[in-house]
């Protein structure tokens, strides 16, 4: 069974953390944000992809409008405008207007490329974080800066953009890591 954190903005509601163990529960969730009426569009790394890629995808596909996949090459030099063009362009192929849905699988680059490409496509568009890692997890649970880099590793032009929900799986706890311990 999922766990919920809800995420308070001047002590009101936001966006909900979900806590999961698998995939499993991913539709569920977003099927209470609409998603049988949206086009979705996993945005990943070619690492994770790999990992996770088809699993979500075939979990998703046939309970939404249409599902597609944009893999973009994995490290953190693709977190950059030629892969938002990219994202962006293949957005337009696809047909994904402002009412549609954009999912976030994969680590801090995937989160931090498809916050920036859902808050600056169309005037903006929904988007949910999946985050793989332990530490993608961290940093995208709480907060709303995404951050690409221009021209080089030192400018980087960030905006705040906030996910309708955070879905997080995590594993099971293993007493000889004490840091796990205290999710």
């Amino acid at each position: 069974m999922a766990q919920r954190l809800p995420v308070l903005y001047n002590k009101k509601p936001c966006y909900d953390i979900v806590f999961q163990q698998s995939f499993d529960g991913l539709w569920e969730e977003l099927q209470e944000l609409g998603a049988s009426e949206k086009k979705l569009c996993i945005v990943t790394d070619s690492r994770v992809d790999e990992l996770y890629g088809a699993q979500v995808a075939e979990l998703l596909e046939g309970k939404c409008r249409k599902i597609v996949k944009y893999a973009f090459p994995a490290g953190e030099e693709n977190k950059n405008l030629e892969t938002v063009k990219d994202v962006y362009r293949y957005l337009i192929e696809e047909g994904f207007d402002r009412k549609d849905m954009l999912l976030a699988l994969g680590g801090g680059v995937t989160g931090d490329l498809t916050g920036f490409v859902a808050a600056t496509y169309l005037r903006g568009i929904d988007f949910v974080q999946i985050p793989t890692t332990l530490l993608a997890q961290v940093d995208s649970s709480i907060g709303g800066m995404t951050v690409i880099r221009i021209w080089s590793a030192l400018l980087k032009c960030p905006d705040w953009y906030i996910s309708i929900f955070r879905y997080l799986r995590h594993w099971k706890r293993d007493s000889s890591i004490p840091v796990l311990q205290k999710l």
